[in-house]
């Protein structure tokens, strides 16, 4: 009797044990995203990196084996990645571009059970296609599981056909030739309509819909100043507000949104101290004149781009040089080196040169991250467009100024 009782404790005991143990395990949170995909052959690697860090960080990988694969790990807060089947361990270092084999599909991991679904391999988008674009046959694909990859499938189906629209707009464009039927500024003022159409897809999507997936699509916009209002600004504020959970998403975005208050359209016009050639210290406001927009071309000798810019800019110059005021300001510490270069150049306009605080004003007060970087201020002092690329430039000067 009494060997009884004490067989019957122990056994309570261990069933203590086991249900501690599987507690543990079911609360250790966890995603595993499970495939079986016709064509898929052995030796196929999968990997899925992070698409949100800046380094495509590898969060799991596996290889394919009876069309198979699984991938799984963890996460700490939801993020957007991609998922790459590559026949990279199958060929040669130095295979030919023939010979490579990689698909991309991007999707939206948590700590859940998801399925990865496709008819074919074949079926999968390419990760780059020549003089096309992978978002054709990315429909293909789906993602089962969570609500993150639930909205975000809403959003690539919801988006999808103004990125295509734009895609296409783009290859016209850049590849558009002398010989072509059409003008190279009604292909620009095409691309224009359809980046802006695209622009306002999306604001609508994080207006609508806020969420995780929105303060990614969000954090899209604040990596790039002057491509937002105020009113967006607010308006993403109250959704970043309303988002529950995925704390450190959270917490970047309004800091971003901080960061880039200054930077949204229809900002005034910021002055920065500049030298001239002589080493006489001014403003750049010195350069102003009434009745003219002002034109600052930011600039450096050693910048390969920048010169390639030059003739670009020698063309505006010529056209508008009655109705705009232009000044190139090096961003040079070698003053030798850039007076060698405006010799070389050739530049018949306002040639300044960095103030010891030149370039910590034009990082604050324009987000100046790269050159060249072009500036156009309109008579009344309002900053109306800050790129870097100069083909479009002849195209914006019709459009903004009359």
């Amino acid at each position: 009797m009494k060997n009884n009782k004490v067989n019957r404790f122990t056994i309570f005991i261990l069933g203590l044990v086991i249900s501690s143990l599987q507690a543990c395990k079911d609360s250790k949170k966890e995603f595993e995203i499970t495939a079986k995909i016709p064509g898929m052959y052995n030796g196929l690697i999968v990997e899925l990196v992070n698409d949100e860090d800046g380094n495509n960080t590898l969060m799991a990988i596996d290889t394919v084996e009876n069309e198979s694969f699984v991938l799984q790990g963890s996460v700490q807060e939801p993020v957007a990645a991609k998922l790459v089947i590559t026949n990279r361990a199958l060929i040669p270092e130095d295979a030919s571009y023939e010979k490579q084999f990689e698909t991309t599909t991007s999707l939206w991991v948590e700590n859940v059970k998801m399925q990865y679904k496709a008819a074919h391999l074949d079926s999968i988008p390419l990760s780059y296609v020549y003089l096309s674009s992978p978002l054709y046959k990315e429909a293909n694909v789906t993602v089962d599981g969570g609500k993150g990859e639930e909205m975000f499938t809403a959003f690539r189906n919801q988006l999808r056909p103004y990125e295509i629209d734009y895609s296409e707009k783009s290859m016209r464009y850049y590849s558009w030739d002398e010989k072509s039927e059409v003008t190279k500024e009604d292909l620009y003022n095409d691309l224009h309509n359809s980046h802006q159409t695209l622009l306002a897809a999306y604001k609508s999507f994080i207006k609508q819909n806020g969420g995780s997936v929105s303060l990614f699509i969000m954090s899209k916009f604040l990596d790039a100043e002057y491509s937002f209002s105020k009113e967006d600004l607010a308006t993403w504020k109250k959704v970043v507000g309303a988002v529950e959970g995925d704390s450190i998403r959270v917490a970047e975005i309004k800091k971003k949104l901080n960061e880039m208050a200054p930077y949204t359209t229809g900002t005034p016009f910021q002055d920065i101290d500049v030298l001239t050639g002589k080493g006489e210290k001014l403003k750049l406001s010195n350069f102003m004149e009434e009745e003219k927009f002002l034109f600052v071309d930011v600039w450096a000798s050693w910048c390969m781009p920048c010169l390639a810019a030059v003739p670009s800019v020698k063309q505006l110059h010529s056209k508008y040089n009655s109705k705009v005021k232009f000044v190139s300001l090096s961003i040079d510490k070698d003053e030798k080196q850039w007076r060698k270069a405006l010799e070389k150049e050739n530049m018949e306009w306002r040639q300044l040169l960095r103030d010891s605080l030149t370039v910590d004003q034009l990082e604050k007060a324009y987000h100046l991250m790269s050159v060249p970087t072009f500036i156009l201020v309109d008579k009344s002092g309002t900053i109306r467009h800050v790129g870097h690329d100069p083909e479009s430039l002849d195209i914006i000067f019709g459009k903004i100024i009359k």
